[in-house]
């Protein structure tokens, strides 16, 4: 989950002022890294989500979880859902299926299938928007064109292209003699990804190849809906309403999300939504902000802050962070992960 969280962090809104180390150190994976970024975490719920996901199994008798992802950007972000949900399918006990979602719909959810009877089957329907509403908003081309692209042989070339002299000359005259933010060149870039590491891309990728032929991974919407398509039951997510309103603008979504085990919430402008963007005193507990939503499904928002609306941060906190001049309310560089579970 830090990983899934940092992730986040690297939207194309943060990334214009941001060096070539300073992205890969928001992309490392290692667990030195993601023990570095816990600190940055001033609301942790990660702990009572794993409990609660554990706890499913004894809940439900027809075996049968489902889980949505309301999606952010595409890009990195995307690529780590996706990972995120190969983990939750191929490596844990809870999950046995997938299904991605554009917009809302219930009609793919007649795909279930059991793959092992022992296992939860987990409905994991991913929605992203119709429009690339904040620019780098996932939509379905962004999926489509993802798998063919990881499994490309040009994606990760074999062998690095080396640039010319003169290309070399024209891009340091260019940027100027004390320019320090040319970006490294494809060679530095690309060299980093190991040959040993390529096998192993392959074969995940492949496998979300496969679970989406299979069924694993579901879609709600054919890949080839186009941007600005319609639907009735995704265009709520690119409204003007705070997610307050779901039950009222979108009643269809939201008695489909009362029906799910868990409704995950990605990034800052969703987490936004979710609080109505109202700057709270950062005290204020979760649940207050969420209003109306509070115990009709279970929520869990993974958001890195990139604007001033922050809740569940104890007062003292916020305190030591303001008078140390952090800007930790916009900088990207801290996170929040808010659990609420379904009311009984």
């Amino acid at each position: 989950m830090p990983l899934h969280i940092g992730e986040n962090a690297t939207d194309l809104s943060l990334l214009t002022h941001l060096s070539h180390d300073d992205i890969a150190n928001l992309q490392s994976v290692g667990r030195d890294a993601q023990a570095a970024r816990r600190e940055y975490i001033l609301k942790d719920d990660q702990e009572n989500v794993w409990e609660y996901l554990k706890s499913l199994r004894g809940k439900n008798d027809d075996k049968k979880v489902r889980v949505d992802f309301v999606l952010d950007n595409a890009g990195f972000e995307l690529f780590t859902d996706l990972v995120f949900a190969d983990f939750l399918v191929t490596y844990t006990p809870y999950v046995s299926q997938v299904i991605f979602q554009y917009g809302f719909s219930s009609s793919p959810l007649t795909q279930s299938r059991l793959i092992n009877p022992i296992l939860i089957t987990t409905l994991l329907v991913l929605s992203p928007k119709l429009i690339p509403w904040f620019v780098s908003d996932v939509t379905p081309p962004d999926f489509l064109s993802t798998i063919p692209s990881l499994l490309s042989e040009t994606f990760f070339p074999s062998q690095p292209p080396v640039s010319s002299a003169t290309e070399d000359s024209a891009s340091i005259a260019a940027a100027g003699p004390d320019d320090k933010s040319k970006p490294p060149s494809t060679a530095s870039v690309t060299s980093e990804l190991g040959v040993d590491s390529r096998p192993h891309l392959r074969e995940m990728v492949e496998r979300w190849q496969r679970y989406l032929d299979n069924g694993t991974f579901g879609l709600s919407v054919p890949l080839e809906t186009p941007i600005g398509a319609q639907n009735d039951k995704a265009d709520f997510w690119t409204s003007p309403w705070p997610y307050w309103e779901l039950k009222d603008k979108a009643p269809e979504i939201y008695e489909g999300l009362q029906a799910s085990s868990l409704v995950i919430f990605k990034g800052d402008l969703n987490y936004r939504k979710l609080t109505g963007d109202v700057r709270w005193p950062v005290s204020t507990p979760f649940e207050t902000a969420v209003g109306p939503l509070n115990g009709s499904f279970p929520i869990l928002s993974l958001r890195t802050n990139k604007a001033d609306v922050a809740v569940g941060v104890p007062q003292e906190v916020a305190d030591k962070l303001d008078a140390a001049g952090e800007k930790w309310r916009v900088n990207g560089r801290y996170a929040l992960v808010s659990f609420l579970p379904k009311s009984e």
